[in-house]
């Protein structure tokens, strides 16, 4: 019995560091984020020749995404992704965020891939969350049992296109819902 509550003990311990180390580093990632939108903007009021609209709002939703970081957590990822789909923003918001990606010079571009590292960090430690996992375990197996091992193809792809567009998917949803 000793023993028992011994190993039980060991593993709420150890779930209870790793949850806030995961705290930590979120906090840390979320610190980052929002010194590198800070030198995204420096540079732009520095470089007073750049002008472009797409530019403007890649800076304010890297602005709206650092100032709530929630934004990144997978669950509302999804949804804002659903909702853009349905009122048929995201293809438009893609290319507008690549127009925009494709006209940032070197230092730009830096900035804004430092940025999007920390972006999908906070991405994968929403994954870890308790309140996801118990949300997307039994989606996983009903749908896995119903269609097969293309679920599980389908779920990572889902997931993939969300870390490399993320940015896309919140403009177009935080818009789609303000």
């Amino acid at each position: 019995m000793n023993a028992l509550l011994t190993i039980l003990s060991l593993i709420g311990f150890l779930i209870f560091f790793v949850y806030a180390y995961l705290d930590i580093s979120r906090k840390r990632a979320i610190f980052q984020m929002q010194r590198l939108v800070d030198n995204f903007e420096f540079y732009l009021i520095n470089q007073r020749g750049i002008n472009k609209d797409e530019i403007f709002q890649l800076l304010t939703t890297m602005k709206r995404i650092s100032a709530n970081p929630e934004s990144l957590d997978i669950q509302i990822l999804i949804m804002s992704k659903k909702v853009a789909e349905v009122e048929g923003n995201l293809s438009r918001d893609l290319i507008l965020v690549d127009k925009a990606i494709n006209g940032l010079n070197d230092d730009l571009l830096k900035i804004y891939n430092d940025f999007n590292t920390e972006a999908d960090r906070i991405i994968g430690m929403s994954l870890l969350k308790p309140d996801f996992i118990f949300f997307i375990l039994p989606l996983l197996f009903s749908a896995f049992f119903k269609y097969g091992t293309e679920t599980v193809a389908k779920a990572i792809k889902e997931y993939k296109f969300l870390l490399s567009n993320d940015e896309a998917v919140i403009y177009s949803g935080l818009r789609s819902v303000c």
